[in-house]
């Protein structure tokens, strides 16, 4: 992940200083200087394409460094694990204007290096099972031993009896300077066969996991649908406010929208996003209440967000979305939730 994830960067960051300074480029450039927030930065055009050069070729750098120290990583170098590390947080942040994509895949990788398994395995000792094992069972003696163990209580009785299955009958031991006396019971059907596997009891505690992953998702659900219907309200109680984003904003014009359009189109996303804000809240409490079949649904949902929200970085909560979504996923997919949702 870490190797894929450089040399897309690498090759995006590329193409992105080639056309840095292009005249479609720096027209882009002085219309967004011009509408706010960017209008309070008091930057011109030359020195915006500066900061973004610079910016550029920084996060080229870090993925250089990340692809190359995840080739030493798969030789067990641990300066090659720390490397990849220090690399990928600038990353995370710079990686967004080249390939948000493959930033986060630098991202999650640093940090998959790090987890128990992999700590135990650069360690050099053995890798810890994810899944507990169940506990042997011993085999219940056969018949002939425990025939066995009857006689030699009779010869000795002194000696304290062995402990027998709880499925076998107790033996009748003989008066002393007697002769063994049988019970005239035969084994019952199946005698000395192993007994079937029983299942381990099914725990009741909810694991941590799960519940920091529904916290954060109903979070950030509750973060994004409130944003979501504020901003549909201020388009609906001021419809002045598409007007000036035309004016603003000079994509719209060379689309061909009109402020009918782009009012009807805000309102399709916001409520898609709001529905399906609903839906993940709701799976998060199905996962709770132990519904298996919502646990894979909620994790292609986190998954999905925070693929949307790499690309949508121009504000802040889009970055708390996308890494909500990363995390969410990541500890739905721990072992401990599996065996829980599954009754063992």
């Amino acid at each position: 992940m870490a190797m894929v994830g450089s040399a897309f960067l690498v090759l995006g960051l590329y193409d992105a200083i080639a056309k840095l300074r292009s005249l479609y480029n720096r027209e882009l450039v002085a219309a967004k200087l011009k509408s706010p927030p960017y209008s309070s930065l008091g930057m011109n055009v030359e020195e915006w394409l500066q900061l973004s050069q610079t910016a550029f070729i920084v996060a080229g750098a870090c993925a250089a460094v990340a692809g190359i120290c995840g080739f030493y990583v798969l030789q067990k170098s641990k300066g090659a694990r720390a490397g990849l590390s220090a690399a990928a947080v600038p990353l995370f942040f710079l990686g967004f204007i080249g390939g948000p994509f493959s930033s986060a895949l630098v991202a999650v990788s640093a940090v998959l290096l790090w987890t128990g398994p992999a700590r135990d395995w650069f360690a050099g000792r053995a890798v810890r099972q994810t899944v507990p094992r169940r506990p042997e069972r011993q085999q219940p003696p056969s018949q002939g031993q425990a025939q066995d163990q009857a006689q030699d209580q009779a010869a000795d009785p002194t000696r304290p009896p062995a402990p027998m299955p709880p499925h076998m009958p107790p033996p009748v031991w003989p008066p002393a300077g007697g002769s063994p006396v049988s019970t005239g019971a035969a084994p019952y059907s199946g005698f000395g066969a192993p007994r079937a596997e029983q299942s381990t009891v099914p725990l009741t505690k909810r694991p941590a996991p799960l519940v920091a992953a529904c916290v954060v998702t109903w979070v950030c659900t509750l973060l994004v649908a409130g944003l979501l219907t504020l901003s549909a309200l201020a388009i609906a109680l001021e419809p002045t406010t598409v007007d000036e984003l035309l004016k603003e904003q000079d994509r719209f014009a060379e689309l061909g929208l009109t402020a009918d359009q782009v009012r009807t189109t805000a309102f399709a996303m916001i409520g898609i996003f709001v529905t399906w804000s609903i839906v993940a809240a709701g799976l998060a409490l199905l996962v709770v209440l132990r519904v298996r079949w919502a646990r894979p649904l909620l994790i292609a949902s986190a998954v999905l967000s925070g693929m949307l929200s790499f690309a949508l970085v121009t504000a802040i909560a889009p970055i708390v979305t996308a890494v909500a979504g990363m995390v969410t996923a990541y500890l739905l997919l721990r072992p401990e939730v599996s065996l829980w949702l599954n009754g063992r």
